[in-house]
């Protein structure tokens, strides 16, 4: 059964000033790494700066909701084309838009891409990944 779904904007770079260009964009992430330092989930030290952006906060899951972060994404990809384009010129820096699906026990799931979502993460370079979590319901949690 899926539990929940969460979409993040991520950018990684070995020689990009991610925090400077934090300081001078709109971009809040919900978190971000430092080339040279450990990072505290992978309790490794991190071989590229970087961060992550929530394109839209985690929802329960149903085909509906699947649906608006397919349109939430293709929103933030048009809303932010200035942005895009120059990081796109930066070579030495990697997008993804990682759409996060949380399940409660081991289930196979198909999903597909078609129109406009696919034609814009490939005019920018940004890699498209869906990847699944392993998580509980709430009255496995009780």
């Amino acid at each position: 059964k899926v539990i929940m779904i969460t979409t993040v904007f991520r950018l990684s770079s070995t020689k990009f000033n991610v925090k400077k260009f934090l300081d001078y964009s709109r971009w809040k992430p919900i978190r971000y790494w430092l080339e040279g330092e450990e990072d505290r989930y992978r309790h490794e030290v991190n071989k590229s700066s970087g961060f992550n952006l929530d394109i839209l906060g985690s929802r329960r899951y149903s085909k509906l909701e699947f649906q608006r972060h397919i349109d939430a994404i293709v929103l933030f990809i048009k809303e932010n084309e200035v942005f895009l384009k120059k990081l796109k010129r930066q070579k030495t820096v990697e997008m993804s838009i990682d759409i996060g699906i949380i399940i409660e026990k081991e289930l196979m799931i198909s999903t597909s891409f078609k129109g406009e979502i696919l034609k814009l993460v490939n005019q920018y370079n940004i890699e498209l990944v869906v990847s699944f979590y392993l998580g509980r319901s709430s009255a496995e949690r009780k």
